[in-house]
């Protein structure tokens, strides 16, 4: 994370800060951090709102070299996993999103409400957009192998 990120994290959560208020755009600051790749930030507020159990890995813009549209966080993520970019899906709300999945290669779900509401037009598709979450346990619940 950047210098000073992860302590001001830190003193917000320990002062009553709720990890779960939104922005007028609709952001959480776990969006806000994830969206920015800060890692520590992501990680501390993962763990505040119980949720870290859920991630076997947490790879951020600030782990590797280079960020999205190149794939290498994507790889990065199933080689520590021990699986194949085939056997995961990314779900993602932006065109560098679907791009880096395309790269990977990898199949792409597109949530519909996310902060780039042109990322599912142009050259590069995603396999779906998402309504909701939902969308995402039906999708792969029908096999990610198509």
């Amino acid at each position: 994370a950047n210098a000073g990120h992860e302590a001001v994290a830190k003193l917000l959560l320990a002062h009553g800060a709720d990890a779960k208020a939104k922005r007028n755009e609709g952001f959480t600051p776990l969006h806000s951090a994830a969206l920015a790749g800060h890692a520590a930030v992501a990680e501390l507020l993962l763990a505040r709102l119980n949720l870290n159990s859920y991630f076997d890995v947490l790879v951020a813009g600030d782990d590797l070299p280079t960020m999205k549209p190149h794939p290498a966080m994507l790889v990065h993520a199933c080689q520590t996993l021990g699986i194949l970019t085939g056997q995961a899906v990314f779900v993602g709300d932006s065109g560098a999103d679907v791009a880096a999945a395309r790269a990977a290669p990898m199949p792409v779900l597109l949530a519909g409400w996310g902060y780039d509401p042109t990322a599912g037009e142009g050259e590069l598709m995603p396999d779906a957009i998402l309504r909701d979450g939902w969308d995402v346990v039906l999708w792969v619940s029908q096999g990610i192998d198509r």
